[in-house]
């Protein structure tokens, strides 16, 4: 067994999973990116590291042999290093095709690519919940969920090549456990952004229970698409009743308005269309897990409250001047108008008081 990109959250919650279930006697080798870091407390008897793994070149297929699967973790986890990372719309396509190639060598049954639900796109009419095999209808021009669309090709295209193998796409929802992503930093703005006549359907997924869902994708064969998530959604005002988040509400226009002069003049550097994953629903069913006995151990609710952890931890980087030319600073285009908003409101509100 083998996780690629393993060094983030969800790679690393999806080694500890894979070498702790029952049928965990086989041995897993958890590789790391090059650049990148592999906690060295994930390395057990049952699981190896190697930590300085170019998964781009030919010849990752050493580190492969014997191996029954492959798992190549891309779920958005860590914006702050996802965003730094260098060309990598073509770095992971390359990684598919590359991974998939060695696979077909190394007479390797099944490879699992982890994206996102976000793939799914954000729109006003996705039926709620979205089923597992709901069409790939996410922007695939722009943004980090454009790049994760890219690797979904990659992999369907080079896997139409070598029909032997296998292949899954796990797409989970917005992860929490550790994490930083564009809805961690929605949160982490000074005031959550409502945005009028939109009905999100907030749903979370922490990312031990992806790790069990992957290993129940291997063990049991399942795919070929399967969502990850929690049970149910909220809506609007129940994530603002959980959270206790002030609110700054504006309309999709302005909102739209603000994220595009930010985007274009490089302080931010999350695409406009972001704020549609705040606006529309894209929460998922994650009905084949549930048929194959799989259940997650955390709620929506309680999924909220370590939501709010990780956005805690980064809240420090959203509240940076947006002329800081520091694409981690922001991340999120919904933060970056609430923050806008907010900002306004002060001003507003400064200039009443010294009227």
């Amino acid at each position: 067994m083998v996780v690629a990109r393993a060094g983030t959250p969800s790679g690393e919650a999806i080694v500890r999973a894979l070498a702790d279930r029952p049928a965990g006697r086989v041995a897993v080798r958890a590789l790391g990116v090059a650049g990148g870091t592999v906690e060295p407390e994930l390395a057990s008897e049952r699981v190896a590291v190697v930590a300085d793994v170019d998964l781009a070149a030919p010849s990752v297929a050493d580190h492969l042999a014997g191996a029954r699967a492959i798992v190549l973790v891309l779920a958005p986890d860590d914006l702050a290093a996802e965003l730094a990372e260098r060309d990598r719309r073509d770095r992971i396509a390359t990684e598919v095709r590359t991974l998939v190639l060695a696979a077909a060598a190394t007479s390797v049954d099944h490879l699992v690519l982890v994206t996102s639900a976000m793939v799914h796109g954000a729109l006003p009419d996705n039926p709620v919940p979205l089923p597992d095999d709901a069409p790939r209808r996410a922007e695939a021009l722009v943004g980090l969920v454009g790049d994760l669309v890219a690797a979904e090709e990659a992999l369907e295209g080079a896997a139409a090549l070598h029909p032997g193998l296998r292949t899954t796409i796990v797409r989970p929802a917005t992860l929490v456990g550790g994490t930083d992503t564009i809805i961690t930093r929605h949160v982490a703005a000074p005031r959550l952004l409502r945005l009028k006549d939109s009905a999100p359907a907030w749903q979370l997924c922490h990312v031990d229970d992806l790790g069990r869902a992957v290993a129940q994708v291997v063990d049991q064969d399942l795919g070929p698409t399967v969502t990850v998530a929690c049970e149910g959604w909220l809506t609007q005002s129940e994530l603002e009743e959980v959270s206790g988040l002030r609110t700054v509400e504006l309309s999709g226009a302005a909102a739209q308005g603000i994220a595009h002069r930010l985007h274009r003049v490089g302080s931010l550097p999350s695409p406009a269309t972001d704020l549609d994953f705040v606006a529309h629903p894209w929460a998922v069913a994650a009905q084949l897990l549930r048929d194959a006995g799989w259940q997650p151990q955390h709620d929506n609710r309680e999924c909220v409250e370590l939501l709010l952890t990780d956005a805690r931890a980064h809240r420090m980087g959203t509240t940076r001047r947006f002329d800081r030319k520091d694409g981690a600073a922001i991340g999120a285009a919904s933060a970056a108008v609430a923050i806008g908003a907010t900002a306004a409101i002060v001003r507003r509100r400064r200039k009443k008081g010294s009227a």
